[in-house]
C-alpha cells in the first residue's frame, strides 16, 4: 500500500506516538542529524517494530557488507567483501540477497571467505574482461586467449565491452607509470601485470592505445571477424 512520507522536518509528534504506538506498523525515520549524540537516543527507538532510525547518507558498500554479515551471525573476510562488491555491484538490495545466500552456503561456519563468494556469485562482465587482461599483462598470453574465446562463446564477454576495457587498461598502465606507485589492494595477478608492463616505454603504450581505438572503430564498422581484433591486441599486450 501507500505509505505517507514527510519531508525535512523535526518530529514533535514522536513522543506522543511512542506513548501509544501502532504495534502492527513501523515508523522509519531517515535522519541526517540528531539533536545530541546518537548514543543518547531513547532506547525505545532501537525497537525496530515500533520506530527505526536510518541514515540519509548512502553507506559505504564494504562497511555495509561487514555490518550486515554481523547481523546474520557471520564474519566476512575483507577480501571476500571486496570480491562480492566487484561481482554483485554496490546496490544494497543485491548485496543483501547475495549475503543471505552466502550465509546459507557456509552453514555453521562463522566466516564467509573469498572461495565462498567465487562458488556462489558468478563473475561480472567487467571482472571477466579484466581477468583476461591481467593474464595477458602478466605474460600469460595463451591463457588469456583461451579465456577470451570461452567468454565470447558463452556470451560472458561482449566484444564492445572488452575493447572498452582494453582501452581503460592501457590508460591505467600509463597512469601507474606516471605516479610510480600501485594501489594497495591489488590482486596478485594485477600486481604482476603492472610490474611487468611498467617497464614499457610511453611510445609503446601510446601505440597500443591507438591500435585499441582503431580496433573499436573497425568493430563499429562491421568487421567480419571481431575476435581476430581482440586476439591481436592480446598478443600485443602479452608480448615480451
Amino acid at each position: 500500500g501507500q505509505w505517507p512520507e514527510s519531508g525535512p522536518t523535526v518530529v514533535p509528534w514522536l513522543a506522543a506516538y511512542l506513548d501509544d504506538p501502532n504495534l502492527k506498523a513501523c515508523v522509519v525515520l531517515c535522519a541526517d542529524r540528531f539533536e545530541g549524540r546518537e548514543g543518547r537516543l531513547p532506547s525505545v527507538w532501537n525497537r525496530p517494530r515500533i520506530v527505526r532510525v536510518v541514515s540519509c547518507q548512502s553507506p559505504e558498500p564494504r562497511l555495509w557488507v561487514l555490518e550486515q554479515a554481523r547481523e546474520l551471525g557471520k564474519r566476512v573476510h575483507p577480501a571476500a567483501a571486496d570480491l562480492l562488491i566487484s561481482r554483485a555491484g554496490s546496490d544494497l538490495s543485491s548485496l543483501a540477497l547475495a549475503l543471505e545466500g552466502l550465509s546459507l552456503l557456509v552453514g555453521p561456519r562463522d566466516e564467509i571467505t573469498p572461495a565462498d563468494v567465487q562458488a556462489l556469485v558468478p563473475p561480472s562482465l567487467r571482472e571477466s574482461a579484466f581477468e583476461i587482461l591481467d593474464s595477458a599483462g602478466a605474460g600469460q598470453t595463451v591463457r588469456a586467449l583461451e579465456a577470451l574465446h570461452q567468454g565470447l562463446a558463452l556470451g560472458r564477454v561482449p566484444m564492445d565491452q572488452f575493447l572498452g576495457a582494453f582501452g581503460w587498461y592501457v590508460r591505467m598502465i600509463w597512469e601507474n607509470q606516471q605516479s610510480r606507485r600501485f594501489q594497495p589492494a591489488l590482486s596478485p595477478q594485477r600486481r604482476q601485470a603492472l610490474n611487468r608492463l611498467s617497464r614499457w616505454s610511453e611510445e609503446r603504450l601510446r601505440q597500443l592505445l591507438e591500435e585499441t581505438l582503431e580496433a573499436d572503430l573497425r568493430l563499429k564498422l562491421g568487421h567480419p571477424a571481431p575476435e581476430l581484433l581482440a586476439d591481436r591486441l592480446l598478443f600485443r599486450l602479452g608480448a615480451s
